[in-house]
């Protein structure tokens, strides 16, 4: 997907739920919230974004399906965060997020992992891919060359 056609795209979801555009930043990161899976997305949302509004019923209605679509498009959202700067910090997330270091972990054992500190962006995708309502945990890592793109 072109990345100006993506932009207009999250631009129109963020309008269509009733969510604050000022910030392209903070609309990724409010888009992937309200997508994601196992997770209370009203209390992570009370968390960080407080009184900021979103129509919850719009969100809620959705039954195994997100806000954004499908992987082509999470891919292109995904291809505007970067997780590069965890290579500094990789002796916290082994204490504090063993989940994540095991993922990272398995990726490397798969020969899937690209090396680097771009190794954690990829790692992050991935989670972030397993963790989207309507998408296939199991197809994530499936994607992982057009996630690196």
């Amino acid at each position: 997907m072109d990345p100006c056609d993506f932009v207009d795209m999250i631009f129109k979801i963020g309008e269509r739920y009733s969510i604050s555009t000022s910030d392209i930043k903070a609309l990724i990161f409010k888009l992937i919230i309200l997508s994601v899976k196992f997770v209370s997305k009203e209390l992570i949302w009370e968390e960080k974004f407080k009184d900021e509004h979103v129509h919850w019923e719009l969100v809620n209605h959705l039954t195994n399906k997100n806000i954004v679509g499908n992987y082509s498009e999470w891919i292109t959202l995904l291809s505007f965060c970067s997780w590069e700067n965890l290579a500094k910090i990789e002796g916290l997330i082994i204490s504090n997020y063993p989940m994540l270091h095991k993922l990272k972990g398995h990726i490397r054992e798969s020969n899937i992992d690209i090396g680097g500190p771009e190794s954690w962006t990829l790692t992050c995708k991935i989670l972030v891919l397993t963790l989207i309502q309507g998408l296939s945990s199991l197809h994530a890592i499936e994607v992982r060359d057009n996630i690196i793109l």
